[in-house]
């Protein structure tokens, strides 16, 4: 419980495997209202940062804003990947997360949807590396890397970072390593199956 409350109080995304695990052992009616009342205000604050000044562009060059793309993906559960072309790490994570993709778009259809937010200050170099790298999904970047407002409001200070929202348009527990296959596969099962988490 502390783990999980240090966590809200960090504004920090919530642990899933330690708040699932959590939920299924506790019987401290106190802790459970807590929780909830906590992961309510933590939606509402993040959810208030993302529709503040912060537009994106598509490959295109069109501009709109983030709660545009959750809006038009209303009912879904969105995977919303931080990333950058020179980041090693980003591409390691997009390449393992290949095979969940897959296996979900054979079960789930098009219930779970990867929105791809590149922090490249050069835009050449993001398609370029979506090209080369063949990230399926949607595709975006902010004007200003990481001094763009987007960032700024979620504290991004380094890449990959990765947000859940859930089809409830709040944002749902970390997910696990884009490594863990199965684990992953099971997350985004269980959040397509409930309208909360």
């Amino acid at each position: 419980f502390s783990i999980l409350k240090n966590q809200i109080n960090k504004l920090s995304k919530i642990d899933s495997t330690l708040y699932l695990s959590f939920i299924k052992i506790n019987r401290n009616k106190e802790y459970a209202g807590y929780l909830e009342t906590s992961i309510s205000y933590l939606n509402n604050v993040v959810q208030s940062k993302m529709s503040a000044n912060t537009y994106v562009m598509d490959k295109a060059g069109t501009k709109f804003s983030i709660q545009h793309i959750l809006e038009k993906h209303k009912n879904k559960v969105i995977l919303i990947d931080f990333w950058a072309s020179w980041c090693k790490p980003c591409l390691a994570q997009i390449e393992a997360l290949k095979p969940v993709k897959q296996e979900l778009l054979a079960n789930l259809n098009d219930e779970v949807v990867f929105l791809y937010i590149s922090l490249d200050d050069d835009a050449q170099s993001w398609q370029n590396a979506i090209e080369k790298y063949q990230i399926q999904g949607i595709h975006v970047r902010p004007p200003d890397g990481f001094k763009d407002p987007i960032a700024r409001a979620y504290r991004i200070t380094g890449v990959p970072v990765q947000f859940v929202v859930n089809k409830m348009g709040n944002f749902a527990p970390r997910p696990p390593s884009a490594s863990q296959t199965q684990a992953l596969v099971a997350y985004f099962n269980q959040l397509t199956k409930k309208t909360s988490y």
